[in-house]
């Protein structure tokens, strides 16, 4: 498996959070008019303290209007700064969040698909509450840029009033920044548990809502409910943990925020009981001493932030250099020699070859040229394993399928032909040789192809597919597609009467398909991969949960289309249309099977 190109950091996802597609200088902007407003909030209490010196108590009236004009200019300015700000930071933060959910998306469902399998409760938490966390890096550093700008505000200003009161700021902010960190910690390692915990209480939440309606069928609640409640537990512990470590943290903030109030406080009364500042300059200090006091107790709380958003910031980077599940073409292993595939156990048919693939190298392509005729358009072996590299076994099968050929195979168990279909659908590891599909007349590799170029030419059905919210013709035939679904199409799937039992095809199917059973949403399946223009359908079980009497009527009618066909399937009515079955039973590989024998090896 290869690795995504380039090793992603906590420092370039936030990087990307922030000044990616030009948000930096938005950001700058808006730390900018942050700054401007925490000024302007320090120019508060100095303006107070001026109007009482220079207008109350010599009480003049004319100096009294404009000193209280001057005044609100000042909140003017503080309100039209913060608003401005706001806006620029909404947007920095709403654009870099939805950047990293593209990047998180992009590389789970890229085309070779991520070795680090998730759930859908996983990759919910992923690509919200980690991807939230990250991009609100953008306000923690705009507002911290405003903050430090308050504090060395209010030292200047207190510079000039008493060098006592800005030696006291200078080192309780000091004082501060050092404790924080030290206690800061043992957080990071606590968020990190937390979100690991809250994330796979969603997974199982999540699962259970899918298939809740099976776990009561199957009698199951309780232990689902059983499985949930542990998980939730372990999720509150984790979470409980870290906000008895953020509130210690914020507590010790606090404390030192507290203690820097009420000695600025004292010195400013001592200097103003003894004379040596004024009733205004005494106010001034006051004013400036609350306001200190917040800005502290916030710096002390930005390292926790902090350290939050970089435990999300490290979740991401693994996800997103997670390496490939499918190797990219050129870094597959070595091409398998004919030697190394002889003795392969096989079927003794024209049409199930047991030599073995020959790969050759053709312009960097793996080429197969020894199928039994030109009309083989995809050969695969049976049996390989489920991990990377892992090739041909002693119990191998190496199959060729014929154009317009619908070719059954029944396998051994259940997981046996969901790995089958992951395979062919290249949703799992395999080693060159494991698949190759014609191309312009040649067998090329599938390791070779792009696998979206592959599976333009070869489409697997999952068993258990997806299906979006939206009507009924757009589950068949896609969003894009405004027409109606071709009826041949339709009737094959025997869909018919789940359009009418639906209220036609601008009917809503619901969240995937909620609001439809289990056989329609198979029968949608059906049709929708009959709909795409793929030279080669797999189809995995697609009337497992239809009844007898539509199964037999799907199976006629994929026989009577023409097309290109492998059905994975135990079932005897579908393996009974098929023109040839290809038997995974260890006991039943010995041979093929056709149309009148399948129903004997059955």
């Amino acid at each position: 498996m290869s690795p995504a190109p380039d090793v992603t950091t906590p420092r370039r996802l936030f990087g990307l959070a922030l000044v990616a597609d030009g948000r930096g200088g938005a950001l700058a902007a808006a730390t900018a008019l942050l700054v401007v407003h925490a000024l302007a909030e320090a120019a508060v209490p100095v303006m107070i303290g001026a109007t009482v010196d220079r207008a109350v108590l010599p009480g003049d009236p004319a100096a009294l209007a404009v000193w209280l004009g001057a005044l609100v200019g000042v909140f003017l300015v503080l309100t039209v700064s913060y608003q401005s700000a706001s806006r620029l930071m909404v947007s920095v933060y709403g654009y870099g969040e939805q950047s990293l959910r593209h990047l998180a998306l992009s590389r789970i469902l890229r085309p070779r698909l991520s070795a680090h399998r998730l759930t859908p409760g996983e990759t919910l938490t992923y690509v919200t509450s980690d991807t939230y966390r990250v991009a609100g890096v953008a306000w923690s550093v705009a507002q911290q840029c405003a903050t430090l700008a308050s504090i060395v505000g209010a030292s200047l200003v207190m510079l000039a009033v008493s060098p006592v009161a800005t030696a006291v700021v200078l080192v309780s902010t000091l004082l501060t920044l050092v404790v924080m960190r030290v206690v800061s910690r043992p957080i990071e390692r606590r968020g990190y548990a937390e979100q690991r915990a809250a994330t796979e209480a969603g997974a199982v939440a999540a699962d259970f809502m899918s298939g809740f309606r099976v776990l009561v069928g199957i009698g199951a609640r309780d232990e689902a409910v059983r499985r949930y409640v542990a998980a939730s537990g372990a999720s509150r512990v984790a979470a409980t943990a870290a906000g008895r470590s953020l509130a210690g943290y914020e507590a010790v903030s606090a404390t030192i925020a507290a203690g820097t109030t009420t000695v600025l406080a004292g010195a400013a009364a001592w200097l103003a009981a003894d004379g040596q500042i004024s009733v205004g300059e005494l106010v001034t200090v006051l004013g400036l001493a609350q306001l200190v006091g917040g800005d502290l107790a916030y710096a002390g709380s930005f390292p926790a932030s902090w350290v939050h958003k970089i435990a999300s910031a490290r979740r991401l980077a693994r996800l997103v250099d997670a390496e490939d599940l499918v190797d990219a073409a050129g870094l597959a292993v070595t091409a398998t020699r004919r030697s190394d595939l002889q003795g392969v156990a096989g079927v003794d048919s024209p049409d199930v070859d047991s030599r073995g693939i020959d790969v050759r190298g053709i312009d960097g392509f793996a080429a197969v040229d020894d199928s039994p005729d030109d009309d083989v358009v995809l050969t695969f072996r049976t049996g390989v394993g489920t991990g990377p590299g892992t090739g041909a076994t002693s119990t191998s099968t190496t199959v060729h399928l014929r154009r317009g050929e619908m070719l059954g195979v029944r396998p051994p168990d259940s997981g046996s032909a969901r790995e089958l279909s992951r395979v062919l659908g290249l949703r799992s590891p395999v080693a060159r040789g494991d698949v190759t599909v014609r191309v312009d007349g040649t067998q090329v590799d599938a390791l070779d192809l792009d696998p979206l170029d592959y599976r333009r030419r070869v489409v697997s059905f999952p068993h258990r597919h997806t299906i979006p919210s939206g009507t009924l013709r757009e589950a068949v035939s896609g969003h894009e597609a405004g027409a109606l679904p071709e009826l041949d199409l339709v009737d094959a799937a025997a869909l018919h009467d789940t359009v009418l039992e639906a209220g036609g095809w601008d009917a809503q199917v619901g969240e995937g398909g909620r609001r439809l059973s289990g056989g329609q949403r198979q029968r949608i399946g059906v049709a929708r991969a009959l709909h795409t223009a793929a030279d080669v359908l797999v189809l995995d079980e697609p009337t497992s949960a239809v009844d007898t009497v539509t199964e037999a009527r799907v199976a006629q009618a994929l026989a009577r289309q023409g097309r290109t066909l492998v059905v994975v399937s135990t079932s005897p009515v579908l393996l009974g249309a098929c023109d040839r079955v290809v038997d995974l039973e260890p006991s039943h590989a010995s041979a093929p099977l056709t149309r009148e024998t399948s129903v004997e090896h059955g």
